[in-house]
C-alpha cells in the first residue's frame, strides 16, 4: 500500500515541488498588488491550495496524454505511467478524486472566480498536445499557466483589473523565457521524436529571444510600480535584481544540460525576492 502511495505521489510531482512553487508565485505577487492591505490572506491560502491541485492534475493529464512519447525521453521514461508501475485505470482515477477535492476547496471562492477556474481547464487539457503541431509550446504555456492571475484578480477585486492584466503578460513573458530553458534539457529528444519546443524553435537566436522576454517581464513589474506610487528604491531594487539574470544569462550555454538545470532553478529565488521587494514596497509606501 505504501509502495502505491509513493508512487502516486511522484505521478503528481509531489516530490518536485518546483511546478507548484513556480506556479504559485505570480499567483502571490497579484494577492500583493491588488490587495496591498493584506485583507485576503485567508484566500491567498486557497489558492496555494488550489495551485497544488492544480499543478498536480496537470502533471496526471499531462502523462496520460504523453505516455508514448515520455517513454522515449530520458528525462521522462521512469514517470510511473511511462514505466508501467502506474496503470492508465489507476491514474485516471486519482485524476478524477483531485478533481472532486479542487472543486470543493473553490468553492470557498466567488461564485464567478469558480465559473473563470472551470473554463482555465480547457488550455491546461488541451496544452499537452500543443508540442506536437504548434510551434510555440511555451507561448501556450505561458498564457494558460499565469490565468491564476487573472482569476485571483476577479477573487479579489471583483473584476480583472489593468494591473492583473499587465503583470498576466509580464508573467506569460516570464514563462516563455524560464521553460524554454528548461526544454533545452530534452531538445535532442523532441527533434527525434518531432516535437515542438521554443528551444528548437528560436534556433540560434535562443539567448537574444530569451533576453528579450526577461527585459518584457522587468518593463511589466516596472510599470506595475510606476503605476503604484513606489519610489526610486523600488526601481533600483527591480532593476538591479534583473542585471543579475541578465548577467546569467551571459554565461549560458544551452548545450550544457546542467546549466540549463540550473539557471531554471534560479527563477524560484527571483521570484520570491520579487514578491519581498513589493511587500517591502507596500508597507513602505502605504
Amino acid at each position: 500500500m505504501l509502495g502505491k502511495l509513493s508512487l502516486y505521489l511522484k505521478l503528481i510531482r509531489f516530490n518536485k515541488p518546483v511546478g507548484t512553487i513556480i506556479l504559485f508565485l505570480p499567483i502571490a505577487l497579484a494577492f500583493t498588488v491588488l490587495d496591498r492591505d493584506y485583507e485576503n490572506l485567508d484566500i491567498l491560502l486557497v489558492f496555494a491550495v488550489l495551485s497544488f491541485l492544480m499543478r498536480s492534475i496537470g502533471c496526471i493529464i499531462n502523462d496520460l496524454m504523453d505516455i508514448q512519447y515520455d517513454r522515449k525521453v530520458t528525462r521522462t521514461k521512469n514517470r510511473p505511467l511511462a514505466c508501467g508501475s502506474v496503470s492508465k485505470i489507476e491514474a485516471i482515477i486519482l485524476l478524477i478524486l483531485l478533481l472532486f477535492i479542487t472543486l470543493l476547496t473553490a468553492l470557498l471562492l466567488k461564485y464567478s472566480t469558480i465559473i473563470l477556474g472551470l473554463l482555465a481547464f480547457i488550455p491546461i487539457i488541451s496544452y499537452p498536445l500543443m508540442k506536437r503541431f504548434f510551434r510555440y509550446p511555451q507561448l501556450f504555456l505561458g498564457l494558460t499557466f499565469n490565468l491564476g492571475i487573472l482569476i485571483a484578480s476577479n477573487e479579489i477585486t471583483g473584476n480583472i483589473t489593468l494591473t492583473a492584466i499587465i503583470l498576466y503578460f509580464a508573467a506569460m513573458f516570464h514563462t516563455i523565457a524560464y521553460d524554454t530553458i528548461y526544454a533545452y534539457q530534452d531538445i535532442q529528444d523532441d527533434l527525434v521524436l518531432g516535437l515542438y519546443s521554443t528551444a528548437i524553435t528560436f534556433g540560434l537566436n535562443n539567448k537574444n529571444i530569451i533576453f528579450l522576454c526577461y527585459i518584457f517581464f522587468m518593463l511589466g513589474l516596472l510599470l506595475i510600480g510606476l503605476s503604484l506610487g513606489y519610489k526610486f528604491l523600488f526601481f533600483v531594487s527591480i532593476y538591479s535584481l534583473f542585471l543579475y539574470v541578465f548577467y546569467l544569462l551571459q554565461q549560458w550555454k544551452p548545450q550544457n544540460k546542467d546549466q540549463c538545470h540550473k539557471l531554471f532553478m534560479a527563477n524560484i529565488p527571483l521570484l520570491v525576492i520579487l514578491n519581498f521587494i513589493f511587500i517591502i514596497s507596500n508597507f513602505y509606501y502605504n
